[in-house]
């Protein structure tokens, strides 16, 4: 399977679910806009094809920087939340204050099946659209570490 190929399956996807995107396909980066309960988010669907990976990494991106003093707290916060984490891991940029959550398929030899990458896409989505609201309001806001951590979590995206 080509770059192309696995960006029109990834294409075709967005294209059936209704999800609006922009693209690059020489780049092998498509990015869209998620709306979710609490807020809005970019998405970068990055696609890597050549002899040393065949990878398709989504990375969802909180539309703010943190700021550098609530920095520490948001890293708690993302630790604490990462521990439980099955697929994919919240990251958070020291020195820029950039928070995203990603996850990855690695593809090996194998073909990227839209099955796949709806499971990959909505995972993505639904963590985090589940965990926006607390990190900002760490990030932004007054609030304690405990905030969302003691409530429900999505299942089958959690160790329980």
């Amino acid at each position: 399977m080509t770059t192309s190929a696995i960006f029109q399956t990834i294409a075709k996807f967005m294209d059936e679910a209704g999800q609006n995107y922009e693209c690059a396909p020489e780049g092998g980066v498509i990015v869209a806009q998620m709306r979710g309960e609490q807020g809005t988010w970019h998405t970068y669907i990055q696609i890597t094809d050549d002899d040393e990976a065949r990878r398709i990494v989504i990375h969802a991106q909180l539309p703010a920087r943190i700021p550098e003093i609530n920095r520490l707290k948001v890293e708690h916060l993302l630790t604490k939340i990462n521990y439980d984490l099955i697929l994919g891991n919240f990251e958070l940029g020291l020195f820029d204050g950039e928070v995203l959550f990603k996850t990855v398929v690695d593809l090996a030899d194998g073909v990227l099946t839209k099955a796949m990458f709806d499971g990959l896409y909505k995972l993505n989505c639904s963590v985090m659209n589940e965990y926006y609201g607390e990190i900002w309001s760490v990030g932004f806001g007054d609030v304690g570490l405990a905030v969302g951590l003691e409530g429900s979590r999505p299942e089958g995206v959690m160790l329980q």
